[in-house]
């Protein structure tokens, strides 16, 4: 919780933890989608390629973005 408090104003983290919950859900789509096509298993991307494993570093960059656009639009 300490990592949030440093980079998400205190007022939002609530809508932050929303945006992330979602992100997780739209890359494990994502994940799952990209290793289901023909070439998927024998992909260069570890995320992708390995089972068991749900790359963290798309989902945070998705909800650090969404953030932006929802504090930006508000």
């Amino acid at each position: 919780m300490a990592a949030l408090m440093l980079f998400v104003p205190p007022g939002t983290h609530s809508l932050f933890s929303l945006l992330l919950s979602l992100s997780l859900l739209v890359t494990l789509v994502a994940v799952l989608a990209l290793r289901r096509l023909p070439q998927g298993p024998q992909t260069r991307l570890m995320g992708i390629r390995a089972k068991g494993v749900l790359p963290l570093g798309p989902a945070i960059a998705l909800a650090g973005l969404g953030h932006l656009v929802v504090l930006g639009t508000s």
